[in-house]
């Protein structure tokens, strides 16, 4: 995982924006995209509370830093990724509240039931299949009683996100993983599953229309959907 999307460290804006064409939208909007729904499902379970140190997991080049930043401002954030060349991408950046590790999945640099919410995106795919149950104990270890993990991934029964996979020189070796399958290994390692939700279905050409996803968020239509659980 590390030499195949760390390789490509300086460029993975301008790949993604390649890559996403067919959406109409950007990089940094997608960031966006998925803080903004992590926050909507924590703000209205009253979760919002006691989040004090958040997980950027598989962090990569740093991105979601200063968003979740902004999203949580009392919060303390902790980025860990594989990629030696993406950490050192990050701390480019000179966040101050955010962290950058390199780290190991299965031997994260964490101390036990240390975060309080963890927010992974794009992860797994890029996990081979026998280190993904490791990796999610990892995650299990890390986070605090009650703490909360987010897991945003490529939806593979989406024909148009199948297709932008087909084109990045980031997904080259990837290997998708269903919700159905990604639920149950989440589970397996003791969480709870509260919810998987599908989204991004509009393109931008068609953004008038997106105050209406969340009626969708069940349907498996979205071109990315996360799994949303608690460390019970």
């Amino acid at each position: 995982m590390a030499n195949e999307v760390g390789s490509y460290a300086r460029q993975y804006p301008e790949i993604i924006n390649l890559t996403s064409g067919i959406s109409g939208e950007k990089y940094e909007f997608f960031i966006h995209f998925r803080v903004s729904l992590m926050k909507r499902k924590l703000t209205e379970a009253s979760a919002c509370t006691g989040i004090h140190r958040i997980l950027d997991f598989g962090c990569g080049i740093g991105a979601t830093g200063d968003i979740l930043e902004d999203a949580f401002p009392q919060a303390a954030i902790v980025g860990v990724d594989s990629s030696e060349k993406s950490v050192t991408e990050a701390y480019r950046q000179g966040l101050s509240r955010t962290d950058f590790i390199c780290g190991e999945g299965e031997a994260l640099p964490l101390a036990n039931a240390s975060v309080d919410l963890v927010y992974s995106n794009g992860v797994f795919h890029h996990t081979p299949l026998e280190r993904r149950s490791p990796v999610l104990y990892e995650l299990f270890r890390v986070v605090r009683p009650n703490g909360k993990v987010f897991i945003f991934e490529n939806n593979p029964a989406n024909p148009l996100m199948m297709r932008a996979m087909a084109k990045s020189p980031l997904d080259a070796n990837a290997q998708t993983i269903t919700p159905r399958e990604l639920s149950n290994l989440v589970e397996n390692c003791g969480f709870r599953i509260l919810q998987t939700v599908y989204y991004f279905l509009f393109p931008h050409c068609l953004r008038f229309l997106r105050w209406s996803e969340p009626m969708f968020e069940r349907l498996p239509l979205g071109a990315q959907y996360f799994v949303w659980a608690v460390r019970s």
